[in-house]
């Protein structure tokens, strides 16, 4: 039990320093996987619905809680 309390716990420091340049490439690569999703799914038959996680507050008990829904993916 000594070794456990020797050790010393430090808030770990997050990396947000993100260039623009490479926050717009990655939000164009995600709608560009989106379409490509969509468009293999056209190709199958099948029905593309992309989701999305939503918070919504009830409005009886005022719990916010999380709901998926349907995205918009563009053709």
């Amino acid at each position: 039990m000594s070794a456990l309390a020797n050790l010393r716990f430090l808030a770990a420091k997050k990396n947000t320093a993100v260039s623009p340049v490479i926050a717009k490439r990655k939000k164009l690569v995600a709608k560009l996987q989106e379409q490509l999703a969509l468009f293999g799914a056209q190709q199958a038959g099948d029905v593309y619905t992309a989701k999305r996680i939503r918070s919504v507050v009830d409005a009886t008990t005022g719990l916010r809680s999380a709901v998926e829904v349907n995205k918009r993916v563009c053709e």
